[in-house]
């Protein structure tokens, strides 16, 4: 403002540049104002819509914030999910697995963690992407690859003329192994195809032998008989 009768042209020029000055200023911050909201938006529409599950959890491991993706995972609303403690480890920079158990079905996650801060406080910012399919087809690739090789083992004792003994211990060796078991019990048709046999004992020969000194006797041959018209024969034909 210029005060009445109190201003010369040097005075009135320099009134009118920091006018102009301050009008640029109040432009550029209603501007910056304008694009933050904007940013902001984005940003929200971008997590929200995102497919990955995402959570912002502060340094008590306390969730803050989750977005639709999370709560489709875990089968629960975000109001129940926010202010929950997080029981999975958090480790920056990089990718860990954890399992997902709901009322309907088991899902695995792969999570991956970086800091950030939610309203001004530091937190982290962590990502949960449903791998479930992902590990399931490489689950049964393995499977299949562990399944070829148990083929080529019995081909190669055959091919070597090795006994039935060797060829049911390199099948009985191959399954257990394929199957993460502790023992494995191998069955043969009988000729009449009436029968199951077992070959060789149930148990590991360890614990057989100890069965067998407390009952005073060998442990008995296992025979299951195939029953007419069942599964098993409709299988086995």
């Amino acid at each position: 403002y210029l005060a009445k009768g109190k201003y010369d042209e040097n005075l009135l020029g320099r009134s009118v540049q920091y006018a102009i000055e301050r009008h640029r200023l109040r432009m550029q911050n209603t501007q910056f104002a304008s694009d933050l909201h904007h940013s902001e938006v984005r940003f929200s529409r971008l997590i929200e819509e995102n497919a990955d599950g995402i959570i912002v959890v502060d340094d008590d491991r306390v969730i803050k914030y989750a977005n639709m993706a999370m709560a489709k995972l875990t089968g629960r609303p975000v109001s129940d999910l926010v202010g929950e403690v997080i029981d999975f480890p958090l480790e920056l920079d990089t990718k860990t697995e954890i399992e997902i158990a709901t009322d309907f079905v088991s899902t695995i996650a792969e999570l991956h963690t970086v800091d950030t801060s939610w309203l001004g406080e530091p937190g982290y910012l962590v990502t949960v992407r449903d791998i479930t399919d992902r590990v399931r087809a490489q689950d049964a690739m393995k499977r299949h690859a562990d399944d070829l090789s148990l083929i080529n083992s019995i081909n190669d004792a055959l091919n070597r003329g090795a006994d039935l003994e060797s060829v049911v211990a390199t099948l009985k060796d191959g399954t257990r192994r394929a199957l993460s078991g502790d023992n494995t019990s191998i069955y043969l048709l009988s000729a009449d195809k009436a029968f199951l046999n077992q070959i060789g004992k149930p148990v590991p020969e360890d614990i057989s032998t100890k069965i067998e000194a407390l009952i005073g006797g060998k442990i008995p041959d296992i025979q299951i008989p195939i029953l007419s018209d069942s599964c098993a024969e409709t299988y086995l034909n």
